[in-house]
């Protein structure tokens, strides 16, 4: 099962979105490395850019669950 996202932009919170769904938001610019996701159970937020994956459709396609967690510490929350 692929967990659920949630994105942060100006002060507002949208999803949630099925892995697959943001992948193909961040391919059309969407979401950009800046954006702020976090999965719907999670409680702090991250920058996209640090979720494994999500920038490389082609590694996010074939391996979804590498992006269960971002790949370094969380930045502030926004």
């Amino acid at each position: 099962m692929n967990p659920e996202w949630l994105c942060y932009v100006n002060g507002q919170e949208y999803g949630p979105y099925t892995w697959p769904q943001l992948v193909q938001m961040a391919a059309a610019g969407n979401v950009v490395p800046a954006t702020h996701v976090r999965r719907n159970f999670d409680s702090q937020w991250y920058l996209a850019e640090h979720v494994p994956g999500l920038f490389s459709p082609v590694a996010a396609a074939t391996n979804p669950k590498q992006a269960a967690h971002p790949a370094t510490a969380p930045r502030a929350s926004a």
